[in-house]
């Protein structure tokens, strides 16, 4: 998803330290507007989820599996970044937006907004973290790599035994956003034309 920065509101919140659905709900009742996005380090490597807020509705949604090089949208995107909640160890960054910014990343993220807003009212979290979702990438991937060799294809050098740490976790992280800005395909005249009335408004 393309997304502007945005202002920083919380980074490295633990998913250990909150209650996701209270965590969720809080924002929609403030009436918030950007983003948040949760990153865990799952079994087979590095997941993100970002949900877009406007106006305390989530209103768009991606997700990332960095070893299988796949991204979901909008719905599938939504099911998959909720899970990720209830996953036993990973962080949550969150950024505000304004209204402009979040209607120019809606323009030109059309195909990741959801057909369906999600209020406080219809949030329908899982009860707990569920594996299926990457069970899934890694049988269709034909995934048969250990652990270690898919922290090597991601260029993660650890040390047999050493932790995923908040901090190797964040500069992943970071790395890979860093990838996504360079291989960012050119706005096309569509979304050009969009930007247009959007501007005039």
């Amino acid at each position: 998803m393309r997304i502007a920065a945005g202002t920083p509101v919380e980074r490295g919140r633990e998913l250990t330290a909150l209650n996701a659905e209270e965590y969720l709900k809080k924002l929609m009742k403030e009436s918030f507007t950007g983003y948040v996005c949760v990153a865990i380090n799952d079994k087979h490597g590095m997941e993100e989820g970002i949900l877009l807020f406007k106006e305390g509705n989530i209103v768009a949604s991606s997700y990332a599996y960095f070893a299988f090089d796949k991204e979901y949208k909008a719905e599938q995107a939504l099911e998959r970044a909720l899970n990720a909640f209830k996953a036993v160890s990973g962080i949550v960054d969150c950024f505000s937006l304004s209204n402009s910014q979040a209607e120019l990343v809606l323009t030109l993220n059309d195909e990741f907004v959801l057909k369906e807003v999600v209020t406080a009212e219809n949030l329908s979290m899982p009860a707990v973290f569920s594996e299926d979702f990457e069970n899934k990438e890694a049988e269709q991937a034909g995934a048969s790599m250990s652990k270690e060799d898919l922290f090597k294809k991601l260029g993660i050098s650890r040390k047999t035994g050493e932790r995923t740490t908040k901090k190797t976790l964040v500069e992943k992280a970071k790395q890979e956003e860093k990838k996504t800005e360079e291989a960012r395909p050119e706005i096309t005249e569509d979304r050009l034309e969009k930007l247009r009335k959007l501007l005039k408004r």
